[in-house]
């Protein structure tokens, strides 16, 4: 039993790194579809979209926030669903990692992500849309917790995995579009 355990817990965590790429390219992806629908010109990279030359046009960068949070949205529902339906326990990482991919901005410059965006152009509170938007996502992880039958373990090895992950999926961005990055900061 236990070697089934630490079984489950390595193919958890490593199953994390892939998780992780996907889960920011799906959602910046978001981004650059509904930017691309609304006629801007957009950039993909890895952790980040934005206009090729200058600024959004007017009255779409709101469409365009939304449109990755959207994305991560669905994504979690989508696999939340499969572990309801079929109880498969690597549909997890999924939920796991996009849930704390929207809620780890709270601890950071908050005022910068998509979420704060948001209840800044609806003018409410700086963490009422943040609010609205993660505690139903929360109840969801812990329902998928609660249907797979979770221990803390597993949970704090998901968190753990979850932190590492997007620091391997930034550290990537910055290398593979290190000149990007140098042209702003110069």
């Amino acid at each position: 039993m236990i070697v089934s355990e630490n079984r489950i817990k390595l193919k958890i965590s490593l199953i994390f790194i892939p998780v992780a790429f996907f889960s920011y390219i799906f959602h910046e992806f978001g981004h650059w579809i509904i930017g691309e629908i609304l006629g801007n010109n957009m950039a993909l990279r890895l952790i980040s979209v934005n206009p090729k030359y200058g600024d959004y046009i007017e009255n779409t960068d709101f469409y365009v926030i939304c449109g990755g949070v959207i994305f991560t949205v669905l994504l979690i529902i989508i696999f939340w669903f499969i572990i309801e339906k079929y109880k498969v326990i690597y549909a997890y990482p999924i939920v796991f990692f996009n849930f704390f991919f929207l809620a780890s901005p709270l601890m950071t410059r908050f005022e910068l992500q998509d979420l704060a965006k948001i209840s800044a152009f609806f003018n409410v509170g700086k963490y009422t849309i943040a609010l609205i938007v993660l505690i139903p996502l929360l109840l969801i992880t812990w329902r998928a917790s609660h249907v797979l039958k979770l221990n803390y373990k597993i949970i704090i090895i998901c968190l753990i995995a979850s932190i590492i992950c997007s620091f391997i999926v930034s550290l990537t961005d910055v290398l593979l579009f290190y000149d990007f990055y140098k042209q702003i900061y110069e």
